[in-house]
């Protein structure tokens, strides 16, 4: 189960990254790409830590991106109203909605992409919480 949540996390924590919410949190390390000794610094920091210390960093750095990505994605709108991880339409669908909105039934179509959008809303803080004990 851990191998699983820490899967999720780093999965969250490249999406952060890679959609640029993710900088501040690389920022707080000193390893934003903002910075042009970046890798000079972070070369420095790395030769006086011990590998517990450094590992101890990357799961709090993890932790915290976890933390921003299901407050992101996890209310109400997190997935729907952002296009860069909105789930659209199934392509096995996309005949029927073609179809609901040649027969004005555009509400019906939508209804539907919210529906999916708001279940991944609230699976994602169920995905990442760790399981009772």
């Amino acid at each position: 189960m851990q191998t699983k949540a820490l899967f999720i996390g780093l999965l969250a924590l490249l999406f952060l990254v890679a959609s640029g919410a993710g900088a501040d949190v690389l920022e707080q390390f000193g390893l934003g790409k903002s910075k042009a000794t970046n890798s000079t610094a972070a070369a420095g920091i790395a030769g006086g830590l011990t590998q517990d210390q450094m590992v101890g960093g990357l799961k709090e750095a993890l932790a915290v991106g976890v933390e921003k990505a299901v407050a992101g994605l996890g209310k109400q709108d997190g997935f729907l109203k952002d296009l860069n991880v909105k789930i659209p339409m199934p392509q096995s669908l996309q005949k029927v909605e073609k179809t609901l909105r040649t027969l004005r039934q555009d509400k019906l179509a939508d209804e539907f992409v919210t529906t999916m959008n708001r279940a991944a809303e609230q699976a994602v803080p169920e995905a990442v919480l760790p399981p009772h004990e």
